[in-house]
């Protein structure tokens, strides 16, 4: 099953996968693109596109961020991303 980035073309890499969904993360009053990790006690924040995960990555955050699935559309994966 292959995915990618749906808006950059590119497959995300991961150092951890969160088994939570976006749906699953606690809001955060007034934050539309960030909720908290009641789990790892994390914000996580939602990104748009390479630049967005690279920022994450260089800021040592976790992210959510929306892949194409070839089977199930466009879902959203949450995880801490991966320097490689």
């Amino acid at each position: 099953m292959a995915r990618v980035v749906a808006r950059c073309g590119k497959t995300p890499e991961f150092a951890f996968q969160c088994s939570k969904t976006w749906a699953e993360l606690a809001s955060i009053s007034g934050c539309r693109n960030s909720k908290f990790c009641n789990d790892c006690r994390k914000p996580v924040f939602l990104v748009k596109d390479d630049a967005g995960f690279a920022d994450a990555l260089d800021k040592g955050l976790c992210v959510a961020i929306d892949v194409q699935d070839e089977d199930d559309g466009v879902i959203r994966l949450v995880g801490y991303p991966s320097p490689s």
